[in-house]
């Protein structure tokens, strides 16, 4: 949770926090991207990492390298708005801060995960990395609301408060969080200590292509909200603020309650996710006014708080117990590579209209949709064995 919001906190305030720097939109992509390819490289070895070190001590060490790394960027952005830092210097300095975030961070989702994976059934698999999904969805309501309720005394008091966070839960989940045992449920071995990545490959190229679209939505959308109202920057701060609200509470109203109370399978998450994702980018890309915006936000939020928890939750149930953390480590490296294009596509074709990066990001939702269907239809046409029960439900 304390995660999550940091990151949203991060999309709502740096567009208009580099901006009073003068930084150009595509300095902003290359600053989450280069960061992005760092998280990409290390996630599966931060998975490897939570099974054998274990899930508590990844988390600790993660949430301890978020606080301090995010202490030094909104200081070194502090530095950049009084003009201590010339535009050059600050730069490259956000950069590495950016990359210390990435190294030290990588483990925590994962983690979760796993732990998350250790503590259900297949039955409740999918539930289960959902409320994860929930935890997520609910820092990133947090995230935002803590942002307009603090900005006025700081655009960037918002990101010292989620760094001061982080260190406090750092600390509890140290003191409180326990490793279960490993149990081996009915769906896996213990034999099986690797990922068979051959058969999770197209639902990890589902996640790349997913936050793709993300990516390139959040980390363009306040340049979007700023030149679509004329606002300032503490004003846009709160505007963008409110749409990720609306965003979080779709995805966590979702997550936290649909898929707890009706358990769909995997299959079915994916099937109703892209298509709804679809259509709120869609509303966002026409919309006459801000707060049809903001519904678009919302539209998207639902779809998207099923997609992703339907894909953690196939590779999950397609991996031995004993390898959870390598799988959950992959399907982050995947969905980090969204981090990778998505910020840096969107900056650089935002120039030529502000709607090309939603119509970017339709475009990899609807061709993701196209992919996991035509992937379910294979799969049930050849009688191939599914990475999960159902997959082939698809097909009808």
């Amino acid at each position: 949770m304390v995660f999550a919001m940091g990151q949203t906190i991060l999309f709502a305030l740096l567009g208009p926090a580099t901006r009073e720097m003068g930084f150009a939109e595509w300095q902003v992509g290359v600053i989450i991207s280069t960061s992005a390819v760092v998280f990409v490289a290390i996630s599966a070895l931060w998975g490897r990492i939570a099974d054998r070190w274990g899930r508590r001590n990844t988390i600790v060490t993660g949430l301890l390298g978020y606080s301090v790394s995010t202490f030094l960027f909104a200081w070194l952005l502090s530095l950049g708005i009084e003009g201590t830092l010339v535009a050059g210097t600050a730069f490259a300095a956000l950069i590495a801060a950016r990359v210390a975030y990435s190294l030290t961070t990588s483990g925590i989702q994962p983690a979760a995960v796993a732990l998350m994976a250790d503590l259900t059934s297949s039955e409740d698999r999918s539930a289960g990395v959902a409320a994860v999904g929930a935890a997520f969805g609910l820092g990133t309501v947090l995230g935002p609301a803590l942002a307009f309720a603090v900005v006025g005394f700081g655009l960037l008091m918002p990101l010292w408060l989620a760094a001061g966070a982080a260190l406090v839960i750092a600390g509890l989940a140290a003191r409180f969080v326990k490793d279960p045992p490993r149990r081996e449920d009915e769906d896996s071995t213990s034999a099986d200590a690797k990922p068979d990545l051959r058969a999770l490959a197209p639902f990890l190229l589902l996640g790349l292509g997913t936050f793709i679209a993300i990516a390139a939505i959040q980390q363009t959308m306040a340049f979007y909200i700023q030149d679509f109202t004329g606002a300032d920057a503490l004003e846009t701060a709160r505007l963008a603020g409110n749409a990720f609200v609306v965003l979080a509470l779709a995805s966590l109203a979702v997550q936290g309650g649909v898929v707890q109370r009706l358990k769909p399978s995997p299959v079915k998450m994916l099937s109703f996710g892209f298509p709804i994702a679809a259509a709120g980018i869609a509303i966002m890309a026409l919309a006459p006014t801000y707060w049809i915006i903001v519904v678009g936000f919302g539209v998207m939020g639902a779809g998207f708080g099923l997609v992703q928890p339907g894909i953690s939750a196939i590779v999950s149930l397609a991996t031995g117990a004993q390898a959870q953390g390598n799988a959950a480590g992959y399907v982050q490296a995947a969905m980090a590579g969204g981090f990778v294009i998505g910020p840096l596509a969107g900056t650089l074709i935002y120039p030529l209209t502000p709607a090309a990066p939603l119509w970017l990001a339709l475009a990899c939702c609807l061709v993701c949709y196209a992919v996991f269907l035509w992937v379910a239809r294979a799969r049930a046409g050849s009688g191939q064995p599914s990475p999960s029960s159902g997959v082939s439900e698809a097909a009808k």
